[in-house]
């Protein structure tokens, strides 16, 4: 399973939430505790889009230890697209 962060998300995804407001920390907190725990999961990738990225100022440099910046999360699922397809014309 592929997860992706896009525009507004890709926030949610970076450990770097000095910019976020203490009102706004319980929305954050939890969808970070989640990505945690789907991390330790096996077969599960976790993407954010660097384009995203860029536009809303995160640095990926921030992001938590598994979870891979790629150059466009759209890109990136039409590829794993893709190689199932092509996997499952070797099965046929």
């Amino acid at each position: 399973m592929v997860i992706t962060f896009r525009v507004e998300s890709v926030s949610i995804a970076s450990s770097d939430h000095e910019a976020i407001t203490l009102s706004s920390m319980p929305e954050i907190i939890q969808p970070a505790e989640i990505i945690n725990e789907l991390m330790r999961k096996p077969n599960i990738h976790i993407e954010v889009c660097a384009i995203a990225a860029r536009i809303i100022r995160v640095d990926t440099d921030h992001l938590p230890h598994g979870v891979m910046s790629v150059g466009n999360t759209f890109i990136s699922l039409i590829n794993y697209q893709k190689k199932l397809c092509n996997y499952n014309n070797l099965l046929n």
